[in-house]
């Protein structure tokens, strides 16, 4: 059922630091990510005022993907950055802090464990470092969508299996105590596929999970919703939806008991897939909902309660004719009315998969994009405030001085990416030194526009040991220090 891989994760953890392309002082979005596909997918709140935000990255690790955790301050900037995983495909889906200060993390690891995919659990101290971590499941696919401390020291994940339970998947709830250790563990469903996004305890001490079933209701897929006794037994279930496939993928408690969940229709609504916000009573009966949408794909994946009453949902919408999405911010009130939206893009697409309010009328959005970045896809991070009005995206950013960012990744093997950023336009000598003082080879050389420009270095040539790279402008100098593994 469960396998230790304290050590095996140890060796395979990388520390670095990820170059920030933009400064959010100046723009409206900025990327963290290298030369391939980076994901953000959750974020939480820290003690300190700042966020920890968790997801997938390619660009950094042993293997394909890794488990991505990155923490920020009350700034937003960015204070460290870890990866987790071997030497297959490893994924982070949420993260959130611990009461000791540390931070506990779900996802799949195909790299440990027993099966094609087995749902990972790791805990970290405040910095990031491992503590420990497990692996569930058996023969087939299974893996992690949320986990959340509970009020007896342990933890409640919930996620899918395909190794255990009556049908294709099932929906998985492992109760574990302080050390992860397993309590008790359920799975939920029926013939088909049934699949847990989000889980909640309640006061009681019971637990909430949302998610959607295949196996039952009125479509190809309905809004599932559970509730479930402290023990893992089922206590009552829920679906909603129409003759097409619907998707529930968060859930809140509402304030008279009952609950609010956010998610996907293709049963109704005006287009391709509409937002969907449900309201229930205490006992999972339909009470109200509303569809936001045009003609194109739209949904929803975060859902915060805001300091009015209110709530606050990320996720995303298609503009007309085009086949990207955009991320889109939708303003509700207390019964799920829009009060307004916001949608922020560029020319590629971009989703948010998690929402927080830092202060009143403003917001920390956390998605991907491929408009802007260093790689294919990179995690983004934008603030929206509601009296400032819209924050455009830019690409890049003109500084009070000229820039030289840190080598990513660092250390490498083959091949590394570096930025500057100039004040005006001006000579630029971007040179690559051993520690002797030689030059390797020049990076940059020539006259550059005023803004931001990202310069490639093939070290196939190099051998392993520290180096320098230095930029020089306008009569100033800026050096940073790299280092080739081979």
């Amino acid at each position: 059922m469960k396998r230790i891989c304290i050590a095996a994760a140890l060796l395979a953890m990388t520390l670095y630091t990820v170059a920030l392309a933009q400064d959010p002082d100046s723009v409206g979005m900025r990327t963290i990510g290298g030369a391939d596909d980076d994901f953000g997918y959750s974020m939480e709140k820290t003690s300190d005022g700042g966020m920890i935000l968790c997801g997938i990255t390619a660009s950094y690790g042993v293997g394909l993907r890794q488990v991505w955790l990155v923490k920020l301050n009350a700034d937003g900037d960015q204070v460290w950055s870890r990866n987790f995983g071997g030497s297959a495909d490893d994924e982070g889906r949420y993260a959130t802090q611990t009461p000791d200060g540390g931070y506990i993390i779900t996802g799949t690891t195909y790299s440990y464990g027993a099966g094609q995919g087995d749902l990972w659990l790791l805990k970290t101290d405040s910095n990031g470092f491992i503590q420990w971590c497990h692996t569930f499941g058996g023969a087939g696919n299974d893996l992690g969508s949320c986990v959340q401390p509970t009020t007896d020291g342990g933890y409640i994940v919930a996620g899918r299996t395909a190794s255990y339970g009556a049908g294709m998947s099932d929906q998985y709830l492992i109760k574990t105590n302080s050390l992860g250790l397993i309590q008790w563990w359920r799975a939920y469903g029926g013939a088909q596929d049934d699949y847990a996004y989000s889980v909640k305890q309640l006061s009681d001490g019971s637990y909430i999970l949302a998610g959607y079933t295949e196996s039952t209701g009125n479509g190809s897929a309905d809004v599932n919703l559970r509730h479930i006794e402290a023990n893992g037994t089922l206590a009552w279930s829920r679906t909603y939806g129409g003759s097409d496939a619907d998707y529930g993928a968060s859930v809140e408690q509402t304030s008279d008991g009952g609950f609010i969940l956010v998610g996907e229709t293709h049963s109704f609504g005006a287009g391709g897939g509409d937002v969907w916000i449900i309201k229930t009573n205490p006992m999972g009966y339909f009470v109200w909902s509303h569809t936001y949408g045009g003609v194109g794909l739209d949904g929803a994946y975060p859902l915060e309660r805001t300091a009015d009453g209110g709530y606050i949902v990320g996720g995303w919408t298609t503009p007309p004719n085009s086949n990207n999405t955009n991320i889109w911010l939708l303003k509700l009130d207390r019964l799920g009315l829009c009060t307004w939206e916001q949608t922020i893009g560029g020319v590629g697409s971009e989703r948010a998969l998690g929402v927080q309010e830092i202060a009143t009328d403003s917001y920390q959005i956390l998605g991907y994009t491929n408009s802007l970045g260093f790689g294919g896809y990179d995690l983004c991070l934008l603030r929206f405030d509601e009296t400032d009005g819209v924050v455009e995206p830019s690409i890049s950013k003109v500084p009070a001085s000229p820039q030289l960012s840190p080598a990513f990744p660092n250390p490498f093997n083959s091949s590394a990416r570096f930025s500057f950023v100039l004040d005006k336009a001006a000579d630029v000598d971007l040179g690559v030194y051993d520690v002797m003082g030689r030059l390797v080879q020049h990076l940059a050389l020539g006259n550059y526009s005023a803004g931001e420009h990202q310069v490639a270095l093939d070290a196939a040539a190099m051998t392993s040991g520290i180096y320098f790279v230095r930029l020089a402008t306008g009569g100033m100098t800026a050096t940073r220090s790299f280092t080739v593994i081979r």
